[in-house]
């Protein structure tokens, strides 16, 4: 009660600050993004610490500007589960500390294939890659009947994800080759199988 003594307005409830931290694989890297809610404190500084498998022990980074709340990690080793932890210092001492693990791997490429009527419809993505392809496509498709078709799809393009074959025959299974070329050699490599069709199903729209 305020005739009592007690002033209201001094109890404000202040929430705890708070950091959390994300890690998304890559080829040898893994890119991490965080999030900090709260106030900072007294000369802040982001130190980051991250251990792969015995032997790999880099050094912590230190030179992350206070403002940052992203950070790619590099040279690492595919296919080895690192453990990253980033501290909020304040000043020389450890202030609130957050910890992801991930593990970096090798580049992918993932192929899907859609029929349609003497056709397939495809679309296609990158995974992993840290840096981004400027190569062409290379697209071979044959059937199960053993009948390659010529020439290969070609598409020099390099940020072209989707691509639509055409002349194909319904009810047989084609095999869908795409490679992502660099120097006219294969980079990365992905097959997807597909049976073009002129039967759909479309199911009736029922409104309650």
């Amino acid at each position: 009660p305020q005739g009592d003594g007690w002033d209201v307005g001094a109890f404000e409830f202040v929430p705890q600050p708070s950091l959390t931290l994300s890690g998304e694989p890559a080829n040898r890297a893994i890119r991490l993004m965080w999030t900090f809610s709260g106030t900072l404190p007294p000369a802040p500084s982001w130190h980051m610490a991250y251990a792969g498998p015995t032997g790999d022990q880099p050094s912590p980074v230190t030179s992350i500007p206070i403002s940052t709340r992203a950070y790619t990690l590099t040279g690492l080793t595919n296919r080895a589960r690192y453990t990253v932890t980033l501290t909020l210092m304040a000043g020389a001492t450890p202030w609130l500390t957050a910890t992801t693990s991930a593990t970096p791997l090798d580049p992918a490429l993932r192929l899907r294939a859609a029929p349609r009527d003497g056709g397939a419809y495809l679309t296609w993505e990158i995974l992993h890659a840290t840096s981004p392809f400027t190569g062409e496509w290379r697209i071979g498709y044959k059937s199960d009947t053993g009948t390659l078709l010529l020439p290969l799809d070609e598409i020099p393009t390099a940020t072209i994800r989707s691509h639509t074959l055409f002349s194909l025959t319904n009810g047989i299974w084609y095999t869908v080759t795409l490679n992502a070329m660099v120097d006219d050699a294969p980079w990365l490599t992905d097959t997807a199988r597909v049976m073009p069709t002129d039967k759909f199903v479309y199911l009736p729209l029922v409104l309650r």
